[in-house]
């Protein structure tokens, strides 16, 4: 896990400044969801925070992990979110 802090947007209601905070959750969402078996094994049964440069945070439960960014002062920025589950449950839609 990287130690440097990811950059926090602040929303001003700027329409570009939007768009850019949306690209970069976008950016976020596809790393997770690309890396998410190296993650898996790495953070096993672990909820993760990551961002379009890597991960940002890992916590046991979703409550940590949301004070973990709040902390660093990404929540609510551009940071994607999951849980590492070692054994996924089946859904059957």
């Amino acid at each position: 896990m990287s130690d440097k802090k990811a950059t926090p947007v602040p929303f001003t209601g700027d329409v570009d400044e939007f768009n850019d905070l949306m690209k970069r959750y976008h950016a976020a969402n596809l790393r997770l969801w690309k890396e998410k078996a190296a993650l898996t094994a790495q953070y096993p049964d672990q909820w993760v925070g990551v961002d379009e440069n890597g991960v940002v945070a890992v916590a046991p439960t979703s409550l940590e992990l949301s004070e973990r960014l709040n902390e660093l002062g990404s929540l609510g920025g551009a940071v994607a979110t999951g849980f590492l589950a070692t054994n996924p449950k089946l859904m059957v839609l």
